[in-house]
């Protein structure tokens, strides 16, 4: 939408075709887009947080299309987008469909926009985005993120196959499965660099039995090896959080990711570590690239005490402030883990305990994802996910990252600076155990430390 159309189209020699055939086309193509428009809608999925409008505040009304309709008769550049589509049609050395046409002009908008968040999906890819917030799924079970132009590997699940999966020519003593900060290039066939993160998975993900072919280079640019992993799909549980007792007194419980059943999980869970003696916590936040901004927020109300969680601000300026309702909070001494994969959602719920002061942050700095997109279902089994809005913590932090022109990392900004920093070793690093992972050692320190402060009162 948005996109202008000119006076006159060029025909194919340079020539420029009478005035009133112009007008003629120019009439059909609106009167055929208005009458596609009026006769359909767009079915809005419910994939934000509690309560929030839609970009349209529902589905467009007749006003909004119409509006828009009529800045498409003016525009030059929607003059030659039908000048093309009747060139390719006319022309083009093989008979074209124009369904794959227009839908690459859909795909070719959005990609317009230059914003890693915004996604058209085809309606396979579309099928395969919705399983992404459910707790099961065919796949190998990875979790990735986006960094660049590649799709980064963040952990794969203990006892998938892609944790246990050898590469193809791999020896004895090799590392088996993918393994974190991997950069997939190829899934199958198919050149996946610079692709969108979603249409990635959706490659990746399929029915149980059924194999797939995952490139990754692994390694420091310049050194990086190539390694090819041949996958056979399984049926993935999402271990959206996992709990133990770290020491006595100092429970540990980690969130994966944010799903509709993280919130019953994260009490749950929580509700076994206190009655195993659990007077404080280590929340590890660690590689959690997110999920539902909703569940999030559900999960915030278990930590924050009564007050602001996040600001949602959307393109209008228009604030909405969603809050804790919760009258005590978390109620015991709360120690938060975060690393440079710990984004969006994640570092909401990070946020809110940081600026609340209801807990310290330990590790690294965060990943800076402070955007929030809404999800249309476009009815014919396709799907659009665009960045509408962004969020601030309590304390009216934005949090996303900004680059440079030069689009290197130099320049970022944005993300949660922890209040402890203890980096990642490069190698001996093992994630959980620690003995080998310095982190979760610091830690369960200042875990020990805030419990026995709060003893001493």
């Amino acid at each position: 939408m948005g996109e202008r159309v000119s006076e006159e189209p060029h025909g194919p020699s340079g020539t420029r075709p009478g005035r009133g055939r112009c007008i003629s086309l120019r009439a059909a193509a609106v009167c055929a887009v208005l009458l596609v428009i009026l006769s359909s809608g767009l079915t809005y999925a419910a994939m934000t947080l509690p309560g929030y409008r839609s970009l349209w505040g529902g589905s467009p009304g007749r006003k909004e299309k119409l509006a828009t309709l009529q800045e498409l008769s003016g525009s030059q550049a929607f003059d030659r987008f039908l000048s093309v589509i009747s060139l390719v049609r006319q022309h083009y050395v093989e008979p074209t469909d124009v369904e794959k046409l227009l839908q690459g002009a859909a795909e070719g908008a959005v990609q317009a926009l230059n914003d890693p968040y915004s996604s058209f999906f085809t309606a396979k890819e579309f099928e395969h985005f919705h399983t992404q917030t459910s707790d099961t799924y065919g796949g190998i079970g990875v979790e990735v993120t986006e960094e660049g132009k590649y799709t980064i590997v963040v952990s794969a699940f203990p006892g998938t196959p892609g944790a246990t999966t050898p590469f193809e020519g791999a020896g004895p003593g090799d590392q088996r499965g993918l393994q974190p900060k991997d950069r997939m290039i190829r899934v199958d066939d198919r050149d996946i660099v610079g692709l969108d993160k979603e249409k990635v998975v959706a490659l990746i993900r399929g029915e149980p039995g059924t194999r797939v072919s995952v490139t990754v280079l692994r390694g420091p640019a310049g050194a990086e090896r190539r390694l090819t992993f041949k996958i056979t799909r399984a049926r993935i549980n999402i271990p959206t959080t996992r709990a133990r007792m770290l020491a006595p007194g100092v429970g540990y419980l980690q969130i994966a990711q944010f799903l509709e059943s993280t919130p019953a999980r994260v009490k749950a869970d929580l509700e076994k570590l206190k009655a195993q003696g659990a007077r404080s916590l280590v929340l590890d936040l660690r590689h959690n690239p997110g999920g539902r901004l909703d569940a999030a927020v559900d999960v915030a109300g278990i930590f924050v005490p009564r007050g602001p969680v996040v600001h949602v601000v959307d393109r209008g300026g228009r604030r909405q402030t969603y809050r804790s309702e919760n009258p005590t909070g978390l109620g015991m001494p709360l120690v938060v883990l975060v690393d440079q994969s710990s984004a969006s959602a994640s570092e909401i719920l990070a946020g809110a305990i940081q600026d609340r002061r209801v807990g310290i942050l330990v590790g690294e700095k965060t990943f800076g994802k402070g955007l929030v997109q809404q999800v249309w279902d476009l009815q014919d089994g396709t799907g659009l996910k665009l960045t509408v809005s962004k969020y601030l913590t309590p304390n009216n932090r934005d949090l996303n990252r900004k680059r440079t022109a030069e689009g290197d990392r130099q320049g970022e900004v944005g993300g949660l600076n922890p209040d402890v920093l203890v980096p990642r070793p490069e190698e001996g690093f093992e994630f959980g155990n620690a003995e080998k992972d310095p982190q979760l050692a610091r830690a369960l320190e200042e875990a020990r430390r805030r419990l026995n402060a709060a003893a001493s009162r």
